[in-house]
């Protein structure tokens, strides 16, 4: 009796955990996440501009104190459903960092274009900044 009951109690655990996981993979929010390294030096007003062209992550170059400088990001949706692209800035660097089209709604096959851009106020300090830039392709 007790070997009877240890498997029914057994079985059922195996089917609640499958169950549990199969309901977190049905409602979880993301299809993919990706992160990218943001760099970004400021300069005082009588230093030229520079830039880095390197892809091992997003350089926005040197800046004067008051400049704004752009990436570009192309992304492509190979999944069956569209999916909706949310960017997330952080770090010293993500204060500075906006992404004009963030929230778009990508359809499935579509490719676009997202513009990053650096845009450091007039008040910010000389030196090198970081941070992290977060691509999140929500579930919609």
């Amino acid at each position: 009796m007790r070997k009877i009951t240890f498997s029914i109690l057994l079985f059922s655990f195996i089917l609640l955990a499958g169950g549990i996981v199969a309901l977190v993979k049905t409602f979880s929010t993301y299809h993919q996440v990706l992160e990218y390294d943001v760099s970004l030096n400021i300069v005082s007003e009588q230093q030229h501009a520079g830039l880095n062209v390197e892809n091992d992550k997003i350089y926005f170059g040197t800046l004067s104190v008051g400049d704004s400088s752009a990436r570009q990001i192309k992304l492509k949706n190979t999944l069956k459903v569209p999916t909706r692209v949310l960017f997330e800035a952080k770090g010293a660097a993500g204060k500075y960092v906006v992404v004009p089209d963030n929230g778009y709604l990508l359809k499935s096959g579509e490719e676009r274009i997202f513009m990053v851009e650096a845009r450091p106020p007039i008040t910010v300090s000389v030196g090198n900044y970081t941070g992290k830039l977060i691509i999140y392709f929500l579930k919609v």
